[in-house]
């Protein structure tokens, strides 16, 4: 039996058109317009107040996330940080893929996997985090499938393009704390 991974973090705006780096690795696009969408600066700490997960409609509350999250400017992406505290050093590993896309009033994470073994396993996992003033709303959903169809046709552009059955959400509310990356203001 053949074994097949395709796994990949989807880049969308690789190579893309934002702005040069700055000497600290930060762009200077934020609040910039791209494609009609305007970039919105989602970096620095955040107090979690609400972390529901679970299969989706059925969510309940959840302490996966942490007690904080560090949204950290990566040049023109941000990478979720859990963080037991509002300091550098408290941050661990991250939750979802890098939010690479704009979208009104946030930024987009998408990514996925597809596995061929006697069968196709087709995932594919979009967050949208979307920030109102200091509150930002995180909402992750998980589709995925296991069907018969051909080796070469279980592929990562397959599971982009699913849009159910839903097997997964998270749905995760924070309070920023601090703008910056050294803790609290």
């Amino acid at each position: 039996m053949r074994w097949i991974w395709v796994v990949a973090a989807v880049l969308v705006g690789c190579g893309s058109s934002s702005s040069p780096a700055a000497p600290d690795g930060a762009t200077s696009d934020a609040g910039a317009d791209v494609g009609g969408v305007t970039i919105t600066d989602l970096s620095g700490f955040y107090r979690v107040t609400s972390d529901q997960e679970g299969a989706c409609g059925a969510t309940s509350a959840s302490t996966l996330s942490g007690a904080y999250a560090f949204l950290d400017r990566e040049q023109s992406l941000f990478v979720w940080r859990v963080c037991g505290e509002p300091a550098r050093d408290a941050c661990t590993g991250t939750l979802t893929y890098d939010f690479d896309t704009p979208i009104a009033g946030g930024m987009r994470a998408a990514g996925g996997v597809a596995f061929f073994s006697d069968g196709c396993t087709l995932t594919w996992e979009q967050a949208d985090a979307t920030l109102a003033g200091d509150e930002l709303h995180v909402h992750l959903v998980r589709n995925r499938i296991v069907e018969q169809i051909a080796e070469d046709a279980c592929t990562l552009d397959a599971a982009r393009a699913l849009t159910g059955p839903c097997v997964y959400q998270v749905d995760l509310v924070a309070t920023r704390v601090s703008a910056t990356d050294g803790g609290a203001d």
